[in-house]
């Protein structure tokens, strides 16, 4: 049977718990001594007669602090119960400390019983000051990892914000010094396809005239007009340029558009367009956006 000892006194002068321990102990005298002693140390006390007992009572969300753990029980004894619950397979539970309770004083079980994770020991018959002081110890003990572990993780935490912070930082000056790499030769290519576009209309300017005042170019060149289509090649390297306007414009745009990200060498704060930034950032994932071999189109809604 499994229950909740130590209910009797009046809650209203109780103490506030200071754990709850779980008490697996055939043997009812024991159980109800012991019980009743640390329900009176303002323990929270349950109680099982069995191994199967308290492993049932285990499953329930809320989970004891301690387990004191008598050995020599009927069907399944201690050292069986405490493997079960140090198992791999139960790691809600492997944590909780076991205390054994034993009469048997042979070192070699008290060695089996540690090694199969167990933290201490209490002889009976029980000396109840010393078995408060042991719980004590433990439960200081399993505050004070349970604190560590939190710990650890926080700075874990920080750590990883750190290592995002830096890899982010590393990332705006990687993205400023690209930008100013390519900006050079795109605004050389970007300057230089203004000439090309200008020179491009003079030549054809020239062709106009030659056409106009010499209608009847020799044989050969008539026939080379023919063969190039000259009106095809003329009207396409115009669009080429176009095409190749658009191409500079829309690196320039990203370039600036990066840099506009990147923020790098920039110190303090100021006003920002958040209109700005937003189509900057959509214009530097705008190929994400994009159909693929796992998903249609992604449409984006402003």
């Amino acid at each position: 049977m499994t229950a909740t000892i130590g209910d009797q006194r009046n809650s209203l002068n109780r103490e506030p718990s200071r754990g709850i321990i779980l008490v697996v102990d055939d043997n009812p005298a024991n159980l109800q001594v012991l019980s009743s002693f640390l329900d009176q140390s303002s323990f929270e006390v349950w109680a099982a007669r069995s191994g199967e007992k308290a492993i049932q009572r285990l499953d329930n969300d809320n989970l004891p602090d301690l387990i004191l753990l008598d050995i020599m029980m009927p069907g399944i004894d201690g050292f069986e119960t405490c493997k079960y619950l140090k198992s791999e397979s139960n790691p809600r539970v492997r944590d909780i400390p076991i205390i054994f309770m034993t009469a048997l004083s042979d070192t070699a079980d008290k060695v089996k019983g540690l090694r199969l994770g167990a933290v201490d020991y209490i002889t009976k018959p029980f000396q109840y000051e010393e078995v408060l002081v042991r719980i004590e110890q433990q439960l200081k003990l399993r505050n004070l990892t349970k604190t560590l572990i939190a710990k650890n993780a926080e700075l874990q935490q920080i750590q990883t914000q750190l290592i995002h912070a830096e890899k982010v930082a590393t990332l705006g000056q990687m993205t400023a010094a690209i930008a100013h790499e390519v900006n050079n030769p795109i605004n050389f290519i970007a300057g230089n396809l203004n000439f090309i576009e200008q020179y491009f209309q003079e030549i054809v300017n020239l062709l106009e005239l030659y056409q106009k005042y010499l209608p009847d170019p020799p044989y050969e060149i008539q026939n080379a007009i023919k063969t190039k289509d000259i009106s095809y090649l003329l009207n396409d390297f115009s669009k080429i340029i176009q095409s190749m306007q658009l191409g500079t414009d829309r690196v320039t745009e990203i370039v600036s558009s990066l840099n506009k990200f990147s923020r790098y060498g920039e110190a303090g704060k100021k006003l920002a367009n958040l209109h700005e930034g937003l189509e900057t950032t959509l214009l530097i994932l705008g190929h994400r956006l994009k159909s693929n071999a796992h998903r249609p189109t992604i449409k984006l809604i402003k």
